[in-house]
């Protein structure tokens, strides 16, 4: 599956993560969860992987799932790798016909985007695995996508849609991916639909003052072959540590 990485009002830089609730709803898979990062080709028209991609193993902290409307909030146990974002949201319904963008990870393979409207709204239901959805209106809890360029796959579930730059909900069916891009569609829970439940964390959690706010991470490393630790503030650093160096075990914040 694919998430974000969402930034919070105060942008306190919590490693908030948003996906779908049939990708991760439990604390068990939360726990056991891997996330790649800058998983993107090397350059342009490029299939090879970036160089700068990172692999980070240690798991999150479930704080919301629901099954309708499909969505997941997260909190990585890992510090984000040095360079990513915290995305911004908008939890305003999309207006009806507006030009939309998701980008994705189809079939757990390299990055892409994808470029569509949202024509109508959609009342959607898990059913066996799927989704039944009906569309049409302007109330469902649903966007209904049509793209004109690209479309979504199995590994694209739990990606964003952007509306102005903006994450304004997350993916959980697509039709066929067989179809060409002028007949495919997706659904995507709006964040409207869930921010009453997701505002304590991306609104309110961090309201108050934080006694600690000069604090900075501190990353550890085990020598394997000397049994000695090595200490580093530097997140540039520890990602290039846990890239190359074999000899060093990353063991996480201290």
């Amino acid at each position: 599956c694919t998430g974000a990485l969402l930034n919070d009002y105060q942008s306190s830089r919590t490693p908030y993560f948003l996906t779908a609730a049939h990708c991760i709803s439990t604390q068990t898979l939360a726990s056991a969860l891997e996330t790649d990062w800058f998983y993107t080709s090397s350059s342009c028209g490029s299939n090879s992987l970036s160089p700068t991609s990172v692999n980070l193993r240690n798991g999150a902290q479930l704080l919301y799932s629901s099954a309708n409307p499909d969505v997941t909030l997260l909190k990585l146990n890992d510090v984000p790798p040095a360079g990513a974002y915290f995305l911004g949201w908008d939890s305003n319904p999309v207006p009806s016909n507006s030009s939309v963008v998701g980008v994705h990870h189809p079939d757990g393979g390299l990055q892409k985007i994808s470029i569509g409207v949202t024509p109508s709204r959609a009342s959607c239901s898990p059913v066996e695995g799927s989704f039944n959805c009906s569309i049409g209106g302007n109330t469902g809890n649903y966007y209904y996508v049509q793209w004109s360029q690209g479309l979504t796959q199995p590994g694209s579930s739990g990606s964003p849609l952007f509306y102005q730059g903006l994450v304004t909900g997350v993916l959980s069916a697509a039709s066929d991916a067989s179809c060409p891009a002028s007949n495919a569609v997706s659904v995507y829970p709006s964040v409207n639909s869930v921010f009453s439940e997701l505002r304590k964390w991306l609104v309110d959690a961090n309201a108050k003052p934080n006694p600690d706010s000069a604090r900075v991470p501190i990353y550890r490393f085990y020598n394997t072959q000397t049994g000695t630790h090595f200490f580093t503030a530097n997140a540039t650093e520890r990602d290039q540590l846990i890239a190359t160096n074999t000899v060093f075990q990353y063991e996480n914040i201290v």
